[in-house]
């Protein structure tokens, strides 16, 4: 959560087993630390993380890499600081993390001190060098301006790293970038093609019963990391016109397409405002024309008409490859917001962009590797407060 802090939860309980302020955890008290995101690397077991802090200068920003050094999150982090290389007054925000099999990757957007979109870039660290404590290399690259860029978690061997935007301001494609060598010699990151999709439009912001005041749901950007597996990568973002509603791709890396009946709508009902969406696929089920067997999805829902009028809830919801490409409906974890959120004077408030689905790399008894994910999204608690809430739906 921004500014406050790191806590691991059990999986067993769901009881915290550990709880330190970012301050503590990182080392660091100049300015405030946001932003953060966690994904945890599953073949070499590290926990991975990565934070910034806003500027302590108008030449220095804090941007932070921890890494555990063994697979207990409780345990010891090497942690790691850059200073981007950008100009004076420029601002690093909004950043994404991802894994391939050599590299940690990272996207970032840019802003002028008048808040003025510039550019993105990527970083693509080696996971050699992380690991082990060694002083990491930052290779710094420039995307130019197609938005908000997606970095994937590779869950294969592929050599190459595919990661996607989604803008606006080309509204009928997905630019598809391609990254090869991360983390080795010679990397480099290039703008493999533009992804032809129906015409999107930014999705309207989520209403509220009760109050004229909405919830954000963002600009049609992908809020999260991709899964790619074999030739296919999925993500998911919130899309109009009418109401607010998720929408998910499996994009075919090797024909830069997204093949008929690879994408598809995701909500509560037909009167639903569903929003700030993130999505993970695994590979059961998986087959070689179509490797992403399983997804599973989180988002926010609303609902201000009909006969099921509530406030903001956590929703989760799956989809077998074989299944119908609309996902309708959904899990409802923990119950509905008290009253509608409303924490300051703005008419639209920030809310649950940071969504995040992950899939369970331990199997149980009843349920083995890949049929089972956990997801994290905004919880409200009351008008002024929310935190998050964790969910645990599954193929099991």
């Amino acid at each position: 959560m921004n500014g406050v802090g790191f806590g691991v939860f059990r999986k067993s309980d769901g009881g915290l087993s550990k709880n330190v302020s970012f301050a503590s955890f990182f080392g660091y008290s100049a300015q405030t630390i946001f932003d953060p995101r966690v994904v945890y690397d599953k073949k070499w077991n590290r926990w991975v993380i990565s934070a910034e802090a806003f500027p302590e200068s108008s030449t220095v920003q804090r941007v932070f890499f921890p890494v555990s050094t063994t697979s207990d999150p409780n345990g010891s982090f090497y942690i790691y600081n850059f200073d981007p290389p950008e100009n004076a007054g420029d601002f690093y925000d909004y950043p994404q993390l991802g894994l391939d099999q050599d590299a940690v990757i990272v996207t970032a957007n840019i802003f002028d001190s008048s808040d003025n979109y510039l550019r993105t870039r990527a970083l693509g660290m080696a996971k050699s060098d992380l690991y082990n404590g060694r002083n990491p290399n930052f290779p710094y690259f420039d995307l130019g301006t197609p938005g908000t860029v997606a970095p994937p978690i590779v869950e294969d061997n592929n050599s190459n790293a595919f990661l996607v935007a989604a803008s606006l301001a080309s509204n009928t494609q997905l630019a598809l970038f391609r990254a090869s060598n991360l983390g080795r010699s010679g990397a480099g990151i290039v703008l493999q093609a533009n992804v032809p999709v129906p015409a999107f439009s930014a999705p309207p912001n989520a209403r509220q019963p009760g109050t004229n005041n909405l919830l954000d749901s963002q600009d049609a950007r992908f809020q999260n990391a991709s899964t790619q597996i074999g030739n296919r990568l999925l993500n998911i973002h919130d899309i109009g016109p009418g109401l607010p509603t998720p929408k998910w791709y499996q994009i075919d890396t090797s024909t830069n397409t997204v093949p008929a009946g690879e994408s598809g709508l995701v909500h509560e009902s037909g009167d639903s405002d569903d929003f700030n969406p993130s999505v993970a696929g695994s590979d059961v089920g998986g087959t070689a024309s179509n490797p992403i067997g399983r997804m599973f999805f989180t988002w926010s829902a609303t609902d201000v008409t009909g006969t099921g009028i509530h406030q903001a809830r956590v929703k989760s919801g799956g989809r077998l490859a074989t299944d119908a490409t609309n996902v309708v409906g959904g899990n409802n974890h923990g119950a509905d917001a008290p009253t509608f959120y409303n924490p300051s004077a703005d008419t639209v408030e920030r809310w649950g962009d940071y969504s995040a689905v992950t899939i369970d790399p331990i199997a149980t008894d009843t349920c083995a590797v890949g049929n089972r994910a956990f997801v994290v999204n905004e919880c409200q608690i009351s008008t002024t407060s929310w935190g998050s809430r964790i969910g645990k739906p599954g193929f099991c």
